[in-house]
């Protein structure tokens, strides 16, 4: 992609067991006003599929020897991209192990923050918890394994790695675990709605996020370009914080001249919505383990 600077990249790979579905979501710190942008692959894709500004894109794929090229057109300026297809050629099979493996190449000009995720197949779990690069942190979205790495450094190609294969338990360890994960679960959600602290409100943000978060209640009222100024944050790191806040329903965005006014809107749920969330979250576990049987 040429003439772009300051991107933000967010990567998914939704895994199975003979390929993996890839979207790329590109967040641009500036409209990009060529009539055409190019991205080169060098793996086996089908499948796919373009956005531009959240609408369906023209685009074209030619291919030189095991390089495809996907050519996105666009009458308008670009903010915002999404590119995903399926990959056919990154999941290879030992015995009953999967092991998915990906190089990726990315400019650092270009490319200024990225996060990356593999969704690994609802009823697999990793295999020796073997994934790299080992600055990775496991989760779950309360039906798949995630591993998901943050703050990548694009300064070097990308190696990518994970090893999943299906979990199966014998019965009588299966509810066992599911009896103690959701003992466990309530407990912990129990005092997390007693508690509300501000170490329990900031728990699960990173670093950055957390400093943002703390200044943005501390004022109340703030723009963007102050967030920027307080930490030194690029505009590109200071949207993608905005964007997660937002998100998570702490914070209200409103355009304002060429930046943003951020408002902060108070602690993250009232006792009803806390009340459902907890339902929510046990049922998700409970749908977990059902899958694992």
């Amino acid at each position: 992609m040429g003439n772009v600077e300051g991107a933000t990249l967010d990567i998914e790979f939704i895994l199975n067991s003979n390929k993996a579905h890839q979207t790329l979501s590109y967040n641009f710190s500036k409209p990009i006003i060529d009539n055409s942008l190019e991205y080169t692959i060098a793996s086996d894709i089908d499948s796919v599929n373009v956005l531009a500004n959240g609408k369906e894109a023209d685009f074209e794929i030619s291919q030189n020897e095991e390089v495809n090229t996907i050519k996105i057109n666009s009458s308008e300026p670009i903010n915002d991209l999404q590119m995903s297809f399926n990959v056919n050629d990154v999941i290879f099979k030992n015995g009953n192990t999967n092991h998915f493996f990906t190089e990726l190449s990315l400019n650092k000009t270009i490319v200024s923050d990225i996060s990356v995720k593999a969704v690994i197949p609802a009823g697999y779990g990793l295999y020796d918890n073997s994934f790299k690069p080992e600055s990775g942190a496991i989760t779950s979205d309360g039906q798949n394994v995630v591993v998901e790495w943050d703050d990548v450094d694009t300064s070097k190609p990308l190696l990518f790695s994970v090893k999943y294969r299906k979990v199966t338990f014998p019965s009588w360890i299966l509810w066992t675990l599911i009896v103690s994960s959701l003992t466990i679960l309530i407990i912990l959600l129990y005092f997390q709605y007693q508690q509300k602290t501000e170490k329990a409100m900031l728990y699960g943000f990173r670093e950055d996020e957390k400093k943002a978060l703390v200044f943005i209640k501390t004022h109340k009222n703030i723009l963007q370009k102050e967030l920027q100024n307080e930490f030194k944050f690029s505009r590109a790191k200071s949207t993608r914080i905005v964007k997660r806040l937002e998100e998570k329903g702490l914070i209200k965005k409103e355009e304002f001249g060429r930046t943003n006014k951020i408002m902060w809107r108070g602690e993250f749920s009232e006792k009803k919505e806390d009340i459902k969330d907890l339902n929510e979250k046990l049922n998700q576990t409970f749908n977990f383990w059902e899958k694992l049987k």
